[in-house]
């Protein structure tokens, strides 16, 4: 019912790996937050957003960079008699389609910061960070202080 269409899905596994959206956890955003920065005063803004821009980075797959390797390494197992050609295949496609990428979602650091705000997950001390980055005074604590991942806030499907 939530799914409205499994084609929206690539395969199996990624039906599951994506369903837990309809059920997992989340966390609303303040379209309207304001923020007073206790370190940047002039810097007091209308933060709140109801849309952004996005760009969509897809998932790259392509065979194991040992495939070949791998595959003769098998061969010369079966020649030994060690190995049957079902078990080279199940093997071989297991380094198929290997993912060397993952689909990511960019945010520049004002964004980052903006997004953190809206939620209200933010610190004097990331204020701090920030601006510190932003002035490029910062040290690694202040790069730490600030980075951190960020799972999405919003789930949907696009069509093509």
């Amino acid at each position: 019912m939530f799914t409205t269409d499994l084609a929206y899905y690539k395969n199996p596994e990624d039906f599951v790996k994506r369903i837990k959206e309809i059920h997992a956890p989340n966390s609303n955003l303040n379209t309207n937050a304001k923020y007073i920065s206790s370190i940047k005063p002039g810097e007091d803004q209308n933060v709140g957003k109801a849309y952004e821009s996005v760009i969509y980075i897809n998932d790259e797959e392509m065979p194991s960079l040992v495939y070949k390797e791998l595959k003769e390494a098998l061969n010369n197992l079966k020649q030994k008699g060690l190995i049957d050609d079902i078990s080279i295949d199940f093997i071989l496609s297991n380094y198929e389609n290997i993912k060397i990428t993952d689909g990511q979602a960019f945010r520049s650091f004002s964004s980052y910061r903006r997004i953190r705000i809206m939620a209200g997950d933010w610190t004097d001390e990331q204020e701090k960070a920030y601006w510190d980055i932003k002035d490029g005074k910062f040290n690694m604590n202040d790069f730490m202080t600030v980075y951190q991942t960020q799972k999405p806030y919003m789930f949907t499907q696009q069509a093509t």
